[in-house]
């Protein structure tokens, strides 16, 4: 496609000939690209989307809500339910109705959930109520609150529950500020006192309160610049943890979210490119994001029809897996086979037969989408199936993927090399730390200087693409090294869930959130100067919208000066002991692979920097909206993200 200006420069009748495929010869349109087949609905999957695995997604079904998924509306049954009553609600709605996925996660986790026991919960979009049952079995609530805005559809799945005592049900949607609040008073929870946390006594973890949600739609509702409602709402029940709002004004309050399994990515990211902002916010105020049950990843050694866009080092997550499968024994937590990860199923069967997990951090493997492909392909071609001829367009395609990872191993090879020595270059100035002769700490230096300017050149003189994939590479062993991901953190490996465990039959995730107090000397920070946590959260916003550079480039494009103002405050950037790079240039720490002392150290150095610039301005920098509060300084409006109702 042309750049935007080279379009400008064509004609009206040129651009809408691009646009449909046609170019213009001698005045005759001819058609460069077949003619577009209209895209088929997306949501034409009857078989599989709305097929009832069991009695309560039979009862669903029966409502007719969900049948617009099929596009075939004329030739369904059930428009109405067997009494002939229209039935009404939000039919992008996603139930869980498999009581053996309910009664799974709980065995799982029976240990940790019974610290509620005797609790109040409070339960957003309890839909059929199958959770929401299992649930209440095991902690025996003191008062259970419903919040449905659909009760004349659930009403009938949710009676079994509301005849168990202190179990009510409100007609009141959880995700309007203005009901949920109405809720979240001494006349439904008597029992909860707020608890508003200081510098000098921080918030402690409540346990006799307990938030469940099922923020899942299909397809997704998308809200402003939020591709889909559930991460908005999401993103704000985090952010009430450090505003001390919501259900946090109790003191620090679990919250069990289910939502659909592609939401987790942003919470529970697996590889360093998905390491996004919300992800950086969530590691100050919670102990953990941790994913309890969500569908399997892609098989890559089948032929797989999703491309894998973000994967990190095979090695590094079969470490991982290594790591929590001897946690998961220790802790007597093993899931049934049926919901065992693929990942866990390989290490079981490499332990079995003998087959060591490599160690060598330089010698890494990414799965790409091709290889299954590619493994298909040599396997008809063995079995004589694919014809050695230039023309068959298999035996083409076979060629090429041949070529692509060959060349692929030889890039490999050469990157695994660059690795070491980008590591032999830390490794002296740690050195070089540690050397109390100054004389001795000036050669070391100078030594891992010259070996940065050769190995800087080597870089240049690669292609950017392969550039960029080695760098990436150093930053997935990085934050491999320091757990910075919360995925190698985990106690546990999700159990893997299956369409058929839903209604309509779109997998779900369920995302176990506890909250934490801030850092003391944070809070008192944020006391003492005024809009402090509005700076925190747009400065983390600043920093991200760029977050494959540099620190220091990342703060020159967020404000001028800001990277000579504020990285000298930060000496962790640059001790290798504490998670830094000691490298100048283009192997630089880059802000995706900061950890949370880092962003503290800059948090605190940006009030350090005398030329800071105000709250308007860093605002102004980091986005276009201004609205809702008033900046003391310059009286510009500016947008608070701290607060508000959805809608």
């Amino acid at each position: 496609m042309l750049p935007v200006r080279s379009r400008a420069l064509l004609s009206p009748s040129a651009r809408a000939a691009r646009c449909f495929g046609t170019t213009q010869r001698h005045g005759i349109s001819t058609s460069t690209n077949p003619t577009p087949k209209r895209r088929a609905a997306p949501y034409t999957r009857l078989n599989t989307l709305l097929k009832p695995s069991n009695p309560t997604a039979k009862h669903l079904f029966d409502t007719g809500i969900w049948h617009w998924l099929a596009n075939v509306r004329k030739d369904l049954p059930g428009q109405k339910n067997k009494r002939g009553e229209n039935k009404k609600g939000d039919r992008r709605r996603v139930n869980i109705v498999d009581e053996g996925l309910c009664d799974d996660i709980i065995s799982q986790n029976r240990a940790e959930l019974l610290r509620h026991e005797g609790c109040d919960i409070v339960d957003l979009f309890p839909g059929a109520g199958v959770w929401s049952r299992k649930l209440n079995d095991l902690l025996r609530p003191r008062s259970h609150i419903l919040m449905e805005p659909d009760v004349g559809l659930y009403q009938e799945l949710l009676q079994p529950l509301l005849d168990r005592p202190g179990t009510q049900l409100l007609p009141l949607s959880g995700i309007l500020w203005p009901e949920l609040n109405y809720v979240l008073n001494p006349k439904y929870l008597p029992h909860q006192v707020q608890r508003p946390a200081t510098s000098e006594q921080p918030s402690v973890r409540n346990d006799t309160l307990l938030v469940t949600a099922n923020f899942s739609w299909y397809p997704k509702r998308k809200y402003r610049s939020f591709p889909s409602v559930a991460q908005l709402l999401l993103f704000q029940f985090i952010s009430s943890i450090r505003t001390q709002t919501l259900f946090q004004k109790y003191g620090q309050v679990r919250m069990l979210i289910w939502t659909t399994d592609d939401e987790k990515s942003c919470w529970v990211p697996r590889s360093e490119q998905e390491r996004r902002r919300p992800i950086v916010e969530s590691d100050f105020f919670t102990d953990w994001v941790e994913e309890l049950a969500g569908a399997d990843s892609a098989d890559p050694d089948s032929k797989s029809k999703e491309v894998i866009w973000f994967s990190r080092d095979e090695n590094l997550d079969l470490r991982s897996m290594k790591e929590v499968l001897a946690k998961m024994r220790a802790n007597d937590q093993m899931p049934p086979p049926e919901r065992e990860s693929r990942l866990l199923k390989r290490i079981i069967r490499q332990e079995n037969e003998g087959i060591p997990i490599p160690e060598d951090d330089y010698d890494f493997h990414i799965v790409r989408a091709f290889m299954g492909e590619l493994r298909e392909l040599e396997r008809r071609y063995a079995a004589g199936e694919i014809p050695q001829d230039t023309k068959n367009s298999e035996y083409h395609r076979l060629k090429a993927l041949r070529y692509q990872t060959k060349t692929r191993n030889r890039m490999r090879a050469e990157q695994a090399a660059l690795l070491r020595e980008h590591d032999v270059i830390v490794d002296m100035h740690k050195a070089a730390t540690k050397v109390s002769d100054p004389d001795e700490r000036s050669r070391l230096l100078e030594e891992a200087a010259r070996k940065e300017a050769v190995w800087e050149e080597s870089l240049m003189e690669m292609h950017e693409d392969q550039r960029k994939e080695l760098i990436l590479a150093r930053d997935n062993l990085h934050v491999h090294r320091q757990k910075l991901l919360s995925w190698d953190r985990r106690k546990k490996e999700p159990l893997i869930v299956k369409g058929s465990d839903f209604f309509p039959a779109v997998p779900l995730t369920l995302l176990d959130i506890q909250p934490r107090s801030g850092d003391p000397s944070m809070l008192k920070l944020e006391k003492s100067e005024e809009h402090a946590a509005s700076v925190f959260e747009h400065l983390v916003k600043g920093l991200y919208m760029n977050k494959q550079h540099s620190v220091r480039k990342s703060l020159d494009r967020l404000c001028p000066g800001g990277g000579d103002g504020i990285v000298p405050h930060c000496p962790s950037l640059f001790d290798p002991s504490k998670g830094g790079i000691p490298l100048t240039g283009l192997g630089a720490l880059n802000v995706r692979s900061l950890n949370e002392e880092q962003m503290k150290e800059i948090f605190k150095g940006w009030f350090k920097w005398p030329f800071h610039p105000t709250i308007g301005q860093l605002v102004h920098s980091t986005t276009e909206e201004t609205e809702l509060i008033k900046d003391p300084d310059n009286n510009m409006n500016v947008k608070d993200l701290t607060g508000g109702s959805l809608i």
